[in-house]
């Protein structure tokens, strides 16, 4: 069962409520589509934002309640530092035998927890991670997530959720449910952390994902090569393209002086004035009409035998680009609700 869930104000550590990511197959896989509604078969779009929100003094676990300085036990705030709380009791609802697993899905990391991830990242070395428990938000509905931002004690909707960068502070309401997976496969149980409204209410310095320039470039001093000079030549300042450098006059563009245009040749029948006089048609006189008596071998023509039918040749179905190498037998057996109108219509097959 949902429960619904305000979280405290934390950090956006990675990705953004307002940029979402649309499924791109690779080579002969099938797509990821919506499978029913409005946009049935469009590519399925994915937001994802990690919130980091700070632990709290003696907290050892995310799911205990440890209230700040200041707020009272009862109050509308105090409810908001139970989400950890929410979120373990609905694991433990949907799957009573398997969420104490290693392996559980709880959407929950330690900022500060030392071990390599898959990917050989340590949250314990990741910005913005040390020092805070890190909530991970994801959902596929079309529209996004409503965000807002407080104007004058007023609440206003953002019309470029973009605004809301990596690195900003945002408070979030959202929901808590079971994933649905039945025990005994192989998917992972735990649970969807599902973001419902994203409210802006400070600022930070922007994180920026990907290689980091000091660290790449840091520390090395590489001799230039042969005839390379660290300043620009012949000017004291760097111009920009196209624009010449402040007390340097642009070079005169060059004069290129052009061979004079021949008369033409006068054309035949042409007069002065570029205007062709008329000339009368000449009808030539019609010729006398030549009766060709009918040939007696020619009269009986004998019959035509009927040309039997042939089968309608099978239907060609031809995939274009954009399926990207998957078959219209991948499309059709993947389970998915895929028919030829609705490859057509979505351009993954001629017509």
């Amino acid at each position: 069962m949902s429960v619904s869930i305000l979280f405290p104000p934390g950090r956006i550590v990675q990705g953004s409520p307002g940029r979402y990511n649309e499924s791109k197959p690779r080579p002969g896989e099938v797509p990821k589509v919506y499978r029913t509604g409005e946009h049935q078969g469009q590519p399925l779009r994915s937001w994802f934002f990690a919130l980091a929100i700070p632990k709290q003094p003696g907290q050892s676990h995310w799911s205990q309640v440890v209230l700040p300085a200041g707020v009272q036990p009862g109050t509308k705030d105090a409810e908001m530092y139970a989400w950890g709380q929410k979120i373990l009791q609905v694991g433990a609802n949907a799957f009573p035998t398997l969420y104490q697993g290693r392996d559980f899905s709880w959407k929950v990391e330690d900022g500060d927890d030392p071990t390599p991830n898959k990917r050989g990242r340590k949250n314990a070395e990741t910005e913005g991670f040390p020092g805070h428990w890190i909530v991970k938000f994801s959902t596929s509905a079309w529209n996004g997530i409503r965000c807002y931002t407080r104007e004058n004690g007023q609440m206003k909707q953002l019309e470029d959720p973009s605004v809301i960068k990596t690195g900003y502070y945002v408070q979030v309401s959202g929901s808590v449910d079971g994933n649905g997976v039945k025990p005994g496969t192989s998917d992972t149980p735990g649970v969807y952390m599902n973001p419902d409204l994203v409210l802006l209410v400070g600022y930070g310095a922007e994180i920026y994902s990907g290689p980091d320039a000091e660290e790449a470039f840091g520390g090395v001093t590489a001799a230039l090569p042969a005839g390379a000079s660290a300043t620009p030549l012949g000017v004291t300042s760097m111009p920009l393209p196209g624009v010449p450098a402040a007390g340097v006059a642009a070079a005169p563009a060059p004069v290129v002086h052009l061979p004079a245009v021949p008369d033409a040749p006068p054309i035949p029948g042409m007069v002065p004035g570029g205007v062709v006089p008329p000339v009368a048609p000449t009808l030539a006189a019609p010729a006398a009409p030549v009766l060709v008596a009918p040939n007696p071998a020619f009269a009986a023509i004998p019959a035509v035998p009927a040309v039997p039918a042939a089968a309608p040749p099978a239907p060609v179905r031809q995939m274009t680009a954009k399926a990207q190498g998957a078959s219209y037998e991948q499309f059709i057996n993947s389970g998915q609700g895929w028919t030829d109108q609705l490859l057509i219509q979505q351009g993954y097959m001629l017509p």
